[in-house]
């Protein structure tokens, strides 16, 4: 297969539209990542399918994909799973809203974090902007936005931690995986990058900047699975939006709703199940079960 044409990150300064302040607080400069650690190849790319870690070290101690799972079978059998990253791998989602409430109301529409969860949680950067400032009825101020994204940096720092469970239940599952986010790829490694995750998934990180529509579009989804050589029946997405529920279907893939970080509530396990969901769990604990009875509906069909 051909493996999909590498991308930019970042834009050059002079590229960046007016009102891109709003933008940095989703992200970490280039510069700032490598302050934390990042590893040198920020520009990723996918290049077909790459061996991820056989083991995992999970509190000290090695642990290894369960059943004994061959690499061939991992190679071969049914099942990419795709997971979102903001809110089901790391449980970040209520600190960029608090920042992203706090600047708004200094802007003068007052919002609450749990409002900003509702407003802005599974868009891409450009549908943030665009809803902020439709909100705001005007442009966000460039230097307002840089406080607030060297303030929400600090906070990632401090708090960011990965989603609770979330190393367990990828190592009791034996099949290939990916991430795919409409999170900007800087921000996106350095997140895996502080909570640790980085290394599950290697260069198999997609970001929305590589398609020319984000969620609820399916265009992320079917570059993951085509860039990983999977067919769409063969993909499980684990999300913890409506939007991202919504590409999946689009997509024709399995959708299981995750409701369990710190952002989320009853109203959103029963808004991912109205948006089709095929199941929604409320803890990473449950994941391997809800997606082995998806691999097995799936089987059963062929």
């Amino acid at each position: 297969m051909k493996p999909e044409a590498a991308f930019v990150f970042t834009p050059k300064p002079h590229e960046m539209p007016l009102g891109k302040a709003v933008v940095h607080i989703f992200l970490a400069t280039v510069t700032e990542m490598l302050q934390i650690g990042t590893r040198g190849d920020q520009i990723r790319r996918c290049n077909g399918y790459a061996p991820q870690a056989s083991t995992y070290k999970i509190n000290d101690e090695l642990v290894m994909p369960s059943d004994g799972v061959t690499h061939d079978r991992l190679c071969t059998d049914m099942t990419l799973l795709i997971f979102d990253c903001d809110g089901v791998l790391v449980d970040s989602e209520r600190l960029a809203c608090a920042r992203l409430a706090e600047l708004m109301t200094k802007l003068g529409r007052p919002m609450t974090t749990e409002e900003a969860v509702l407003v802005f949680t599974g868009y891409g950067v450009k549908d943030v902007l665009a809803r902020a400032e439709e909100i705001l009825c005007r442009p966000i101020p460039e230097q307002l936005g840089y406080q607030a994204a060297r303030q929400l940096l600090g906070d990632f720092r401090r708090e960011l931690t990965a989603v609770a469970g979330v190393r367990e239940a990828i190592a009791a599952l034996p099949y290939r995986r990916c991430v795919a986010s409409s999170s900007p790829p800087d921000r996106l490694m350095l997140s895996l990058e502080l909570t640790g995750l980085s290394p599950l998934f290697g260069n198999d990180v997609f970001s929305a900047v590589q398609v020319a529509s984000g969620k609820p579009a399916p265009d992320l989804f079917l570059l993951a699975a085509r860039s990983l050589g999977e067919d769409p029946s063969g993909c499980v997405v684990i999300e913890d939006s409506t939007r991202g529920v919504e590409a999946a279907r689009a997509a024709g893939m399995a959708a299981i709703g995750f409701a369990g970080a710190s952002h989320a509530s009853d109203d959103l396990a029963r808004r991912l199940a109205a948006a089709g969901a095929d199941t929604v769990i409320r803890s990473m604990a449950d994941l391997p079960s809800a997606v082995e009875r998806l691999v097995g509906r799936n089987r059963s069909k062929r």
